[in-house]
């Protein structure tokens, strides 16, 4: 909830004061959802080894991330 992650970002849980994160094996938390989404793509065998294939994946997945930032109008947490 939004209290909890207020009190845990406030305490410099996050690496970049955000989520989503994820922790693999007990590591450190690492952030960032494009990467989170081509981790669990390769660990599934949805991402592409094909270099070109993975290009076209990689640039749909930042087109959509652009596309969703812009439905905020630049708003973010409790004011979007």
């Amino acid at each position: 909830d939004f209290p909890t992650f207020g009190q845990q970002k406030a305490a410099g849980r996050f690496p970049l004061g955000s989520v989503p994160v994820i922790s693999v094996n007990d590591g450190p938390l690492v952030p960032q959802s494009n990467a989170l989404l081509r981790y669990a793509g390769k660990l599934s065998g949805l991402y592409p080894s094909d270099p070109l294939a993975a290009l076209l994946v990689d640039a749909l997945l930042d087109t959509s991330e652009e596309m969703f930032k812009g439905l905020g109008g630049g708003k973010q947490g409790e004011e979007l």
